[in-house]
């Protein structure tokens, strides 16, 4: 039985990709420069503008940061309160004029900028002149090979407005965008935080999603550990550590970070921060299960060394028994091959076969024995 799912057969290496490596390309630039330093999902860029109140909803896709989506992003900044809410959604941050061009329009740090395309970031919070930006991993098991695919995920909130930047499309937020088409919704009616918010829970949401994966693929491991571990046991085991790897490096600081927007920033709204310690406590049964799936996974790993060594003791014990039998059978044998004229019962008529029989009682005499006292 193989792992299936999380944790199966994985097509090309298994090593996980080097975020040196990624960062590397950035080496000698001054602060600031843009380059994206992440994987490169998609090959077009696309701008989703959604504006909404409690009464009414429009949203546009284009494809590029073309001079008409410039001069419409630019109106929205000139009615920072009497617009309802705005959620400009960036696809594509591999392009770095599509990133610069947005915050220059929005007066978005240089600094910012920069992390926004280094898709290597650490999931953080961070306030300054009157906004919030925040970092976080969306993950998912859609990866290749059934390997957790993460994704950064950039939110910059400010009054009436989010701009959230991503490379590639994610599932999990056109759940929110659905609930934002009904007339009818919590999320139309309150501000741009919450609409933060629910963005936040959609991919905690999907965090229990790959638990799930991760736990069906740990279970089939188990088994398999326990009954016929073999090479590809192992590199289940291997890969299995390696995607729970990424899960603690995305859900424990955004734990930290939920942590930090609960306790209060001036952006969002008390009402909002009841619906983050929600989060919260999600994040901390995530921490609690992924922490019991990595104890679970490394008493897989021992199983599976147990069953190993003990395949390798059964054989040697067999290959034991087999060479201690043959020993007086090989002496005996040895002196009956010496080239002397007198040797007993060298010229009986029955010498052969007696020293056959007698060779043969002695094996089973040896076997025997070794059955009485347990040894095979």
């Amino acid at each position: 039985m193989r792992a299936g799912g999380i944790g199966a057969e994985r097509k090309g290496s298994d090593r996980m990709p080097g975020i040196s490596k990624k960062r590397s390309k950035k080496a000698g630039l001054p602060p600031g420069t843009v380059v994206h330093t992440g994987e490169r999902r998609t090959d077009t860029v696309r701008v989703h503008i959604v504006t909404y109140d409690p009464g009414h909803m429009e949203e546009s896709v284009s494809e590029g940061m073309s001079a008409e989506v410039a001069e419409r992003l630019a109106g929205l900044t000139r009615e920072p309160g009497g617009g309802g809410v705005r959620w400009i959604r960036v696809e594509g941050v591999h392009d770095p004029d599509t990133v610069t061009g947005i915050g220059s329009i929005f007066g978005i740090h240089h600094l910012i900028l920069e992390d926004i395309a280094n898709t290597v970031q650490r999931p953080k919070i961070e306030e300054y002149d009157g906004r919030l930006f925040v970092v976080l991993r969306a993950l998912s098991s859609g990866g290749g090979g059934g390997r957790v695919a993460e994704e950064q995920i950039s939110l910059i909130l400010m009054p009436g407005t989010l701009l959230t930047f991503q490379e590639g499309p994610l599932p999990a937020w056109d759940v929110v965008l659905e609930q934002l088409r009904k007339s009818k919704g919590r999320v139309r009616s309150m501000g741009a935080d919450f609409l933060l918010y629910s963005l936040v829970d959609a991919v905690v949401d999907g965090y229990f999603a790959v638990l799930e994966k991760t736990e069906e693929a740990l279970e089939r491991i188990e088994i398999e550990a326990a009954s016929s571990p073999g090479e590809r046991t192992l590199k289940d085991i291997q890969s299995l550590r390696r995607d729970m790897l990424i899960l603690r490096r995305s859900v424990w600081p955004l734990r930290e970070a939920v942590v930090r927007l609960e306790r209060g920033t001036p952006l969002i709204g008390d009402a909002v921060r009841l619906y983050l310690r929600d989060v919260y406590d999600h994040l901390v049964q995530a921490v609690e299960i992924l922490e019991a799936h990595r104890d679970l996974l490394s008493g897989a790993l021992e199983i599976y060394l147990t069953g190993v060594s003990n395949r390798m003791n059964a054989v040697m014990k067999v290959l034991t028994v087999i060479a201690t039998v043959f020993i007086p059978l090989t002496f005996l044998a040895s002196v009956y091959g010496m080239n002397f004229e007198r040797l007993w019962g060298k010229d009986w008529e029955y010498g052969f076969p007696a020293m056959l029989a007698v060779m043969a009682a002695i094996a089973a005499l040896m076997i025997f024995l070794f059955r009485r006292k347990r040894w095979m």
